[in-house]
């Protein structure tokens, strides 16, 4: 366990958890369809977020598929960044409208036009689809920022644990092909190391809120049959990537999570590479505490702070 206290507030809502952990199975023995429930209560705790100016559903067309993605544009700005986000969820779990509060928050404190990606989700799509969809997304994205509503020159793309995951590897990939510009990564709490080798996920693997036996599920969900190198391909895993050349990055960890010390490497990698890093670290707080501003103040300054960073670009 980490050796720094929570905070009271997030004191009390670990207590919680664990007081109805200890009356449930743990995640391998609960269905995807329970898991998803549940965390569709988490987000739901906080409240519908605030009114955006304008918001609407697209479907971004892919090989085969459409993604679904929803907009939101606080202002008539064309010159506003766009955020293209993915959610957190370990590839198995979340959805848009789990996310659709957060997204609002986002919009409304940094005044960009948020685009909020519907990825395809394991086990009915396992690895590699969420990759590919957020690819796929931001082209799109890119492409049409004109309708969008926003600067195709203030790209960024964001998310939180598996969706950091994802804005990652989708910085890395255009980096790799040549476009699209992306003028910032910004990655919460982000898995970075599929095999979760760092010892965080040992010494805060337990008692928190993401465990190391939920992110094992997940990461056997999301990989379904694919052969266990595939944890550690730079297409799956950021961290063993060369990362020279990739757009600036923006980190934020958190002290409560076993996925602190890979996000927190991952950033060190980047700046050691010469790639302009900031890293935030969190302390006294668990993984999946951004956005929920109406329950922990810490949230409320981790807004302001990923604002600000927006607002520089």
């Amino acid at each position: 366990m980490s050796e720094i206290a929570y905070h009271p507030q997030a004191q009390t809502i670990i207590d919680m958890i664990n007081a109805g952990a200890a009356a449930q199975s743990g995640p391998a023995e609960m269905s995807v369809e329970s898991s998803r429930a549940g965390y569709t209560g988490w987000w739901a705790l906080n409240g519908p977020g605030p009114e955006i100016s304008e918001v609407r559903d697209v479907a971004i067309p892919a090989e085969g598929h459409r993604i679904p993605a929803r907009v939101y544009r606080p202002t008539e700005n064309d010159d506003a960044p766009i955020i293209v986000f993915f959610h957190g969820g370990g590839m198995v779990v979340g959805s848009m409208n789990d996310y659709d509060g957060v997204c609002r928050l986002i919009s409304d404190a940094t005044g960009a036009v948020v685009v909020n990606v519907d990825y395809r989700l394991a086990p009915e799509h396992p690895y590699p689809a969420a990759a590919d969809d957020a690819w796929v997304a931001v082209q799109w994205v890119a492409a049409n920022a004109a309708e969008v509503g926003g600067s195709a020159h203030r790209l960024i793309v964001a998310g939180d644990s598996a969706g950091g995951n994802l804005a990652a590897l989708v910085a890395l990939r255009a980096r790799d092909n040549g476009g699209p510009a992306i003028a910032l990564q910004m990655l919460l709490y982000p898995v970075t190391d599929w095999a979760g080798t760092f010892a965080s996920m040992e010494s805060n693997g337990t008692g928190n809120f993401l465990t190391k036996q939920t992110m094992e599920w997940f990461r056997a969900t999301y990989f379904g049959d694919a052969p266990q190198s595939a944890w550690t391909d730079p297409a799956a895993s950021p961290y063993y990537a060369d990362v020279a050349g990739v757009c600036p990055a923006w980190v934020m960890t958190t002290s409560h999570d076993p996925l602190r010390d890979e996000g927190e490497a991952y950033a060190a990698k980047l700046e050691a590479a010469g790639v302009p890093t900031t890293a935030i670290r969190v302390d006294g707080v668990f993984h999946a505490f951004f956005g929920q501003t109406n329950l922990l103040e810490l949230a409320v300054q981790a807004l302001a702070d990923f604002a600000a960073a927006v607002k520089g670009v």
